[in-house]
């Protein structure tokens, strides 16, 4: 039986799909670089720790290399990697090198989300919803960082934000609000956002601060002080 070229190339596309994400989430467990990949993890975290970003990348990329998600419990590969891109690209003046800087700390982030989404690192709490508030707060965490070190387009980082508010829910964490909040405002006043929009968004983030100021004993001030400073934005 012949199969239609475009459901098969679609079956191939599938197959990639999966083999990668297999691939930028594997861990060190069973693998026979378990060694050298623990001691680059070992030592880049020491470096990181001393604030000596130099020794630290060059250990951090042959740990990434090696073992992407670490022991398959943490993504501090892939945060750990967004740090110490985020000092080279401080650092950097070469507009070319900026520009390939941002794209990985970008595809830093959406490998981390990647392995969350395949429930390829284990979490202590496993059940769907709380992979989707992890997965949300990575994606704020992202939108942050593309808002005041990456400079992305606002829609592009709207939608980022967006997303992360909508898969957090409540559990959002309170360094979302200031960005969404200058961009919504931005993006309304130049007519790119409907007012409908632009509400539904204010009264997502007004229900999470209200939640953890009456409910977070450690973070309410956080989120209060947070939160009253997105609404004079």
């Amino acid at each position: 039986m012949k199969l239609n070229s475009k459901f098969v190339a679609i079956l191939l596309f599938a197959t990639w799909m999966s083999t990668d994400i297999t691939a930028q989430c594997e861990s060190w467990v069973d693998s026979p670089n378990k060694d050298e990949a623990e001691t680059a993890h070992v030592v880049y975290r020491d470096a990181l720790k001393a604030k000596d970003y130099a020794l630290a990348y060059e250990n951090w990329q042959k740990a990434y290399e090696l073992a992407p998600a670490a022991d398959g419990k943490r993504s501090s590969h892939y945060t750990d990697g967004i740090e110490i891109l985020k000092y080279q690209l401080g650092k950097e003046t070469d507009e070319a090198k900026k520009a390939d800087l941002k794209k990985q700390i970008i595809d830093l982030y959406d490998a981390a989300v990647a392995c969350y989404e395949s429930k390829s690192i284990a979490l202590k709490c496993s059940t769907d919803e709380c992979y989707q508030v992890k997965i949300g707060k990575a994606r704020g965490r992202q939108g942050y960082d593309m808002f005041y070190s990456l400079n992305s387009l606002y829609s592009d980082n709207l939608e980022v934000l967006k997303s992360s508010i909508m898969k957090a829910g409540l559990e959002s964490e309170y360094v979302v609000f200031a960005p969404t909040a200058s961009i919504v405002v931005y993006q309304f006043e130049k007519d790119l956002i409907s007012k409908e929009e632009a509400l539904d968004i204010y009264q997502r983030l007004e229900g999470i601060a209200e939640h953890h100021i009456v409910n977070d004993e450690k973070y309410a001030l956080y989120y209060e002080q947070a939160w009253q400073s997105a609404k004079g934005t």
